[in-house]
């Protein structure tokens, strides 16, 4: 037993159109032999660079803006979430909806990170395991 926790985040397909529905889903691991508390970061940069991130407050699943250069405005989708040995959540969805029309065209990344609880938001950012960052395309 090693490794660091992991997280993945995915898409349910690679280019979207007006009206296809988008859904993001995202599995979480812990292959260590400790318990082990993060922060979980679930976040959307659109083709001109702005980023947002998933607010899971309850019953909201809002996107909060954030500048990409200042991780002290970067919204936790859950902080000091335990992940006890062995801990495997399957890829699950977490974000669904249907594209308006109207949205910027382009590439888009979607990304996970798990962080040491309150790093990032003490804008030292201590990631653990690796970032998981997914490109889709968003064509009128």
């Amino acid at each position: 037993v090693g490794g660091n926790p992991s997280i993945t985040i995915s898409s349910n397909k690679g280019i979207y159109s007006p009206g296809d529905t988008l859904t993001l889903s995202f599995a979480l691991s812990n292959p260590t032999a400790n318990t082990q508390i993060v922060d979980v970061f679930l976040g959307i940069v659109a083709p001109d660079g702005s980023t947002y991130f998933f607010d899971s407050s309850p019953f909201q699943r809002t996107l909060v803006q954030a500048k990409a250069d200042d991780p002290t405005t970067f919204t936790p989708a859950s902080t000091s979430l335990e992940l006890s040995l062995g801990y495997d959540f399957p890829s699950m969805p977490f974000f669904s909806m249907t594209l308006p029309s109207g949205l910027p065209e382009g590439t888009y990344y979607a990304l996970a990170a798990l962080a040491e609880p309150g790093s990032v938001q003490a804008g030292s950012p201590k990631i653990i395991g690796n970032l998981s960052i997914i490109s889709f395309r968003y064509s009128p």
